[in-house]
Order: structure tokens, then C-alpha cells, then sequence
């Protein structure tokens, strides 16, 4: 009699096994090392984002004229010519760096409330109480108190996730009378985010796949 060779079931070949843990190896690999770098691109990617938006408050500042908020502080109303004039230089700003959300000046920042001065979509009245979020408010004061200008990490309010900046306005003798605040909604950060946890994924299956069509080679060669 002719003799028959045995037939092992699919998942006790060591071909499989073999390819398997190719497989398997290369996905880990891949994934791991993509984990212990995603923190690092992750806080790039913030830090760029801040800089890039405190920029714009910086440099906002020198269009925002510190003496109109004096005047406004003495005139007070948003039918002042001071108001009218410090409103056009924040719609100067928000058009000038493709803002969407409206930059404003803010007063007497204080703990974990300020006074709104002027907004560039014209809501709210001179004086208006402004509630600093936990994640602004040492930003917001060192900038009006200390004149350093600054920019928030990545927090989430109750109307979406933001990056917020904040640079001190002076008037004539160098007194710092207000701050510019810029917010930004941080879509493209989320997004960004997103794609990195994708790109790493894809990689991994890329990897995975790869490292199975050799492992299979490898085994068939072996056995």
C-alpha cells in the first residue's frame, strides 16, 4: 500500500506558526515604538500650534493702542469713539491672520474673572464680567500683572477644545492697561492628532502584512 502522508490541521502547522509570529512581532514592534514617540509629536504638535497663536497676539498688540483703552475706561459705552476705534483694530487683527474666532481686550484680570473691554463681533458691553476658565487664568494674569505674554496648553471648556493666547497692551508711559486674548478652536490640532494615531495603525498593518507574507516564505523554506 501506497503510503499517506498526514495531513496536520491549519493552526498546528509550523508554516502558520511561524508566519503567525512574524506577524504578530512586527505589529508590536511597530505599535510600541510608535507609542513611545506619539508623546513626543503630540506635544510638538502643541507647543506649534501656541507659538503660532501667540505670535498673533504679540504682534496684534501693536495695532491695539493702549491710550484708547484709557479713554475708554474714562468714557466708557460702546457708542465711544474709543471703543469704535480699538473694535476696528481687533476686525484689523482677525482678518489679517484669518482668525475665526473674534480677539478681545480684557481689563482687571483678577483670580478667576477680568473685565471685558472690547470684542471684534461687538457682543458684550464695556465692563461685562469674564469668567477665566482654570486653564487661562495664570496665563491671563502674569500677562496683565507682568507683562509676559503667553499661550495656553490644549483644554477643553464648555463650548468645545481651545488653545488660547494672551499678550499685555500698554498705553503711553509703558503701563500695561489691557490684554489681548486670541482664541483658537483646536480642530486642526484634533485632527492632526488623529492622523497620527492612524498613520501609526497603518504602519502597523503595512508591517504586519509584510512580515507574514516572509514569515510564510521563511516557514515553506524551513519545512
Amino acid at each position: 500500500m501506497p503510503a499517506r502522508s498526514a495531513r496536520l490541521p491549519l493552526r498546528r502547522r509550523l508554516a502558520v506558526r511561524l508566519a503567525a509570529a512574524f506577524a504578530l512581532l512586527a505589529a508590536a514592534g511597530i505599535l510600541v515604538s510608535g507609542y513611545v514617540q506619539y508623546p513626543a509629536q503630540d506635544a510638538e504638535l502643541r507647543r506649534s500650534l501656541g507659538a503660532l497663536l501667540l505670535n498673533v497676539a504679540r504682534t496684534g498688540t501693536l495695532l491695539v493702542d493702549g491710550e484708547l483703552h484709557v479713554r475708554l475706561a474714562r468714557e466708557g459705552g460702546t457708542e465711544s469713539p474709543a471703543y469704535a476705534a480699538i473694535r476696528d483694530r481687533l476686525l484689523l487683527i482677525q482678518e489679517a491672520n484669518g482668525l475665526d474666532e473674534s480677539p478681545y481686550t480684557l481689563t482687571d484680570v483678577r483670580g478667576d474673572s477680568a473685565r471685558l473691554a472690547v470684542i471684534a463681533n461687538g457682543l458684550g458691553t464695556v465692563g461685562d464680567p469674564y469668567h477665566l476658565v482654570p486653564d487661562i487664568q495664570a496665563v491671563a494674569r502674569r500677562a496683565f500683572a507682568e507683562g509676559t505674554p503667553g499661550y495656553t496648553d490644549v483644554y477643553s471648556g464648555p463650548d468645545g477644545t481651545w488653545i488660547s493666547a494672551f499678550a499685555p497692551v500698554r498705553d503711553a508711559s509703558q503701563r500695561i492697561v489691557a490684554v489681548l486674548g486670541v482664541d483658537f478652536r483646536a480642530n486642526t490640532y484634533l485632527a492632526a492628532r488623529a492622523a497620527v494615531g492612524r498613520r501609526l495603525y497603518w504602519s502597523a498593518l503595512v508591517g504586519a502584512t509584510v512580515a507574514l507574507a516572509a514569515g510564510v516564505a521563511l516557514a515553506r523554506h524551513i519545512t
